[in-house]
């Protein structure tokens, strides 16, 4: 078991200083926005596409009902 004074030593290691803290909070704070910005684009471009596919299942099921009838008259 550790004496007093080699946890005294650990503890006393162990301290940031307000600055080192508030450095590693902006740290932090950017890697959020970063990741943010990261997952956003690809969320926009992925919402973008499922908007497209509804619309052309939305067509498709408009055919479907009608009987497909402007490709029964083609051929």
């Amino acid at each position: 078991m550790s004496t007093y004074e080699d946890r005294l030593t650990a503890l006393e290691q162990t301290v940031v200083t307000r600055a080192e803290f508030n450095q590693y909070v902006r740290q932090q704070g950017q890697t959020l926005r970063d990741r943010n910005h990261e997952i956003a684009m690809p969320l926009g471009v992925l919402t973008d596409d499922m908007r497209i596919l509804k619309e052309n299942v939305h067509v498709i099921r408009i055919r479907m009902n009608e009987g497909f009838n402007d490709l029964s008259q083609e051929l």
